[in-house]
């Protein structure tokens, strides 16, 4: 998870990275101080698991 302001090599408005094709990049929408709810990652994982899932079944 990146902060609100990271530097110029995770680009901006983007969520991918030409230098790591298959890595998805959440980043804080503002500054929140020290604390960090991750709710767009935690929902993202939580779909993909949810997908992984229903392709086992």
């Amino acid at each position: 998870m990146l902060n609100f302001d990271s530097d110029w090599r995770w680009l901006i408005d983007r969520e991918d990275s030409p230098w790591y094709p298959t890595m998805r990049l959440f980043r804080q929408s503002k500054y929140v101080g020290k604390q960090i709810v991750p709710t767009k990652p935690v929902k993202y994982v939580l779909a993909q698991l949810n997908i992984y899932k229903q392709l086992l079944i």
